[in-house]
Formats: C-alpha cells, structure tokens, sequence
C-alpha cells in the first residue's frame, strides 16, 4: 500500500482550504481504510506554527495514520517551458507517492521545465498541478478530466472562477496563456503564454 500525502497552504497566518483537504482524505481513508481519518483541525492544534506573512507548506505523508509531517517556507519552482507528453495508460487519481510513471515523463527536464500530459488526445494535468487555459472568449477553463482532482482546482470551480471542459491537444492554439494551479499556487500566479508549450507530436491524429 502507497503512502499519502496532502500539501496545505499557510500564508499570511492561516491554514488554506482546509475544509475541501478535509474531504479529500475522507475520500481516501473511504477507499483504502477501515478505520476513521485524521482531523486536519486536531492535528494542527498539536503543531507549534509561527505567525508569518510568507508562503509555507504543511506536507502530511499518512497511510492508515499520520506518519510523518514537515512544515517548510514554500518556493515555487520557476517554470518557463512546458513539453508536451504522451501519457498512456497513466493513472493518479489519489495523490499518493507512487510517482514512478510521471517522474519517467519528466526525466531530461530540467527546473525550470515542466510536461503537460495528454491522454487519449485530451489535456491532463502538469507533472505536479493542475492546469488552467484563458481566452477572452471562454475565460479560464480547466481540463475535464485531469489525472488529479485538486483540492486548489475544487475551490476554482465551486467559486465559479474556472469552468471545465474538454480540452484537446490541437486547440491550444485557441488559447492565449495557461496557469499551473495546485493548493500552494493561485489562479494567476504563475503562468506562462502558450508559445512557451512545445507540442512534438503535431499534427497529433
């Protein structure tokens, strides 16, 4: 059985979306456990944190208990080019640490890169975020069906910011810019224009 892991935003003195983190690991204790899951709100009552402005991350690594917890000053990755990657048969839908199979797509890369990964023509997921596309037309809108449903991308789609849809790999074109979302990045906060994404596999049939 693989280990667990939730990632959770502490900036400007508080905890961020506990609640939908909550239920993500409800969710996981539901389909691999027999016993109850942690309380994010009793675990945190138990950890000395330090009234900051700055970004931290709240890493819980858990199976059927907590086994490990690490709490450091967040810094995102600068990435500046996204590869275009054939998944597969890949599959993530619990954020766990088997990440064998995407560590394997990114292999090469260096910091500062990162891959979208396409399954069955369709746009997923980068290697560690969700993904956000805009058009003045449409907006932001998010890939349908994404190799994880992140708790940053919940929170989007239940405020109404970002709709969902299926996005294929030939209309990228369609789309101005792209933003990585993940529980440590907003909507926004790092984004890239969308000639910065090197598709090899054109014309993609």
């Amino acid at each position: 059985m693989y280990r667990f892991i939730e990632s959770i935003k502490y900036h400007k003195n508080k905890f961020h979306n506990l609640s939908i983190h909550q239920e993500r690991i409800n969710d996981t204790f539901n389909h691999f456990f027999s016993n109850k899951p942690f309380l994010l709100n009793s675990l945190i009552k138990k950890l000395t944190i330090p009234e900051t402005e700055e970004k931290y991350k709240l890493r819980i690594v858990y199976s059927e208990e907590v086994e490990e917890i690490t709490f450091e000053k967040y810094i995102p990755r600068p990435i500046t080019h996204l590869f275009i990657k054939k998944g597969g048969n890949i599959s993530y839908p619990f954020k766990n640490q088997n990440r064998e199979k995407i560590n394997f797509l990114c292999k090469g890369l260096t910091t500062e890169q990162d891959i979208i990964i396409v399954k069955n023509k369709l746009i997923t997921d980068s290697s560690y975020s969700n993904l956000a596309f805009y058009s003045e037309t449409e907006g932001w809108v998010t890939p349908e069906n994404p190799l994880l449903k992140g708790t940053k991308r919940k929170l989007l789609l239940l405020n109404g910011e970002i709709q969902e849809k299926k996005i294929r790999i030939n209309e990228l074109e369609n789309y101005k810019k792209v933003s990585l979302i993940n529980s440590m990045l907003d909507l926004g906060e790092l984004v890239l224009p969308i000639d910065k994404i090197e598709n090899q596999y054109l014309p993609y049939e």
